[in-house]
């Protein structure tokens, strides 16, 4: 299969995909890549489990926000679906409170295929979705839909994973995260959202992207627009800050198959803040979210402050502590929607 071949998949899954009609005051979280698995050493939710949970039962659901599970809900490759829900009998109840209460869409991934709904009473999964509002469209999928495989490819996937990676202990972040060949999905569906003119979301990569920049090509706009603050007024916090920056950023370059020193920018003209990712729920830092909350986006990350200090604040936003407990939510980036759409439209 070719890259025009990919585009023309991706057409087709956008044209029948369901449209959902986007209000000014809607609120929607979008997470991915949970890989809830049977709670034993090689499942890589186990981790970030009461993390999510938590989230979920005390900041979304009572603020009303509709969730969106995109994909890869359930490690259906490693494990059979009965020890999942088994494992994760409770986080299942409270994806029902959602879809009786605010609502709740589930999206299918390569590694949860199956449309079959979680719990009783909870609603197929799809494929796709389309959030149309006055400011343009959002697509909501997976993202493995731009791999150049196909399903055949995927089921050989799947028994390496439950046969080989699983019994040696080998977890999907370790192996999956930011490669050159998840960078190469993300440019499909880069250029594919650039020439319709959308926003896309996905997940897939494990790599959380806000306006089409990661954290490598982020680094690099604030080292230097640090920089420029510390030549107009020097300060030991700020050269802390961009010794910080740069040691980060190095750190990431030099991280074999990760970066390999390259620049994450999808092409080389005017770039389109046209693709997002929500990242996943099994890194070792947090739990990533894509927001949708009244007309501002935000890639939200709640995280341990007893496993991880770094990100109470980021920039000049603090970290919110969630009542009696030591997980917080700091907004990694945030941005007015209307100002995103606007630039995809004029730029794209």
């Amino acid at each position: 299969m070719t890259a025009s071949a990919v585009a023309r998949r991706l057409a087709r899954l956008h044209a029948a995909a369901p449209i959902r009609r986007l209000n000014k005051d809607d609120r929607l979280v979008v997470i991915s890549d949970l890989h809830m698995g049977d709670g034993g050493r090689v499942d890589d939710f186990r981790h970030n489990g009461a993390l999510v949970e938590a989230a979920l039962r005390h900041h979304y659901l009572p603020q009303g926000f509709h969730l969106i599970l995109n994909g890869d809900i359930e490690e259906l490759q490693r494990f059979r679906a009965p020890r999942v829900r088994a494992q994760w009998h409770e986080l299942l109840q409270l994806f029902s409170e959602f879809s009786a209460g605010s609502g709740l869409t589930r999206l299918i991934g390569n590694h949860d295929m199956s449309p079959e709904p979680l719990v009783a009473g909870m609603a197929k999964a799809g494929q796709a979705l389309r959030l149309v509002g006055d400011g343009g469209e959002i697509f909501v999928f997976h993202g493995h839909q731009a791999a150049l495989y196909g399903p055949a490819i995927n089921r050989l996937l799947g028994w390496i994973l439950r046969w080989i990676a699983s019994p040696l202990g080998i977890r999907n972040y370790t192996v999956a995260f930011n490669s050159r060949r998840k960078y190469r999905y993300e440019q499909r569906v880069y250029q594919f959202a650039r020439s319709h003119h959308l926003l896309a979301m996905i997940g897939h990569t494990h790599r959380p992207l806000f306006e089409s920049i990661s954290r490598l090509d982020t680094l690099k706009m604030r080292i230097e627009a640090a920089c420029r603050d510390f030549a107009r007024q020097p300060e030991p916090q700020l050269a802390a800050e961009i010794h910080h920056m740069k040691s980060e950023f190095f750190t990431l370059t030099r991280s074999p198959g990760k970066y390999a020193g390259q620049s994450m920018l999808y092409h080389q003209g005017l770039l389109v803040p046209c693709l997002f990712n929500s990242g996943s729920a099994i890194g070792p830092g947090g739990v990533t979210a894509l927001e949708i909350d009244r007309g501002i986006a935000n890639l939200a990350l709640w995280f341990h402050s007893s496993r991880n200090r770094r990100y109470l604040q980021v920039e000049e936003r603090h970290a919110v502590r969630l009542e009696n407990t030591d997980i917080h939510r700091v907004p990694l980036k945030t941005e007015d929607l209307n100002y995103i759409q606007t630039r995809i439209r004029l730029l794209s």
